[in-house]
């Protein structure tokens, strides 16, 4: 499979595009992406932790999206399933629709919580709001053993430090009454669509609209994406994957250059020739429109 995506603005942005590396084949990017994004994960490992959790999830957030990178190259295009005392090939497309995403999602989250903010503090109040979310989400959890209770009783005690910690910072005060009723709550913390989180991580509206859009049509099984996958053949899956992969390695390139960003050190083991092509690929995030060049 061959990428090569349209581009809108004219001449100009064209130029700007090194089309050797959006027309690399599809195998050739997940192992030029996985083999960059795992020396980093290697790179990064037993580095030391200034802001303890806030620092670990930094690299924390890269792993996860390793392995969802890793499983979809895995998955795609087919899987063997049994059907009828035989084993046959079936097209993977639905599965690896909804780990790709999984795998935006983590990017945007990412981007949203370490890249997007221009004050220190700030990184901080949405780090541990989303801590705090996720251990509130805990709570809902059956404590099955003695010591599944006890674990929710002191995390139930960090919920409550951390809510006392952020009334008085001003990303708080910036908070509506409904939506400062909704944190308290429920730890909801950011109110922006997830296509506007991807917007914000590097694509452009109409595309991050329409790519999350289709996903999330494949995740939940909605009749739409439960139709589109079962009409089309292998051919026309292909395509469609192409297609949708683009948004992916659009995101994995932004990540990469996140991840220099945040991690100058980590400069030491990207070649120029590996800049150039993230650099590529990040760029046409905000160029891209949904269909790929024949």
């Amino acid at each position: 499979m061959c990428f090569a995506a349209p581009v809108a603005g004219g001449t100009y942005e064209r130029r700007r595009m090194n089309w050797k590396y959006i027309r690399l084949d599809a195998r050739e990017l997940f192992r030029w992406y996985e083999t960059l994004i795992a020396d980093f994960v290697a790179g990064l490992e037993g580095s030391p932790l200034r802001e303890g959790k806030l620092d670990y999830y930094k690299q924390e957030f890269l792993k996860v999206f390793l392995v969802h990178l890793a499983a979809i190259r895995s998955l795609h295009p087919t899987v063997e399933v049994a059907y009828k005392g035989a084993v046959s090939e079936v097209s993977s497309l639905p599965s690896v629709l909804a780990l790709l995403r999984s795998a935006l999602e983590t990017h945007a989250l990412f981007h949203y919580i370490y890249i997007d903010p221009s004050e220190p503090e700030v990184v901080r109040f949405r780090f541990w709001s989303w801590w705090r979310e996720g251990l509130i989400r805990r709570q809902s959890l059956p404590p099955l053993t003695p010591e599944v209770r006890e674990k929710q009783q002191q995390e139930l005690e960090t919920i409550n430090r951390i809510a006392r910690e952020h009334k008085t910072t001003q990303a708080y005060q910036t908070l509506t009454a409904k939506q400062q009723e909704r944190y308290a709550k429920h730890g909801t913390w950011c109110f922006l669509s997830k296509s506007s989180l991807l917007h914000k991580a590097g694509f452009n509206v109409t595309f991050a609209s329409t790519l999350y859009g289709h996903l999330s049509a494949h995740v939940h099984a909605s009749s739409g994406g439960l139709l589109q996958c079962g009409q089309a053949d292998y051919d026309a899956a292909s395509q469609m994957a192409a297609t949708i992969f683009q948004g992916l390695f659009v995101s994995c390139g932004l990540f990469v250059q996140s991840y220099l960003r945040l991690f100058p050190q980590l400069g030491t083991r990207v070649s120029q020739n590996d800049r150039s092509f993230c650099a590529t690929w990040a760029g046409l995030g905000a160029l891209l429109l949904a269909k790929p060049i024949p």
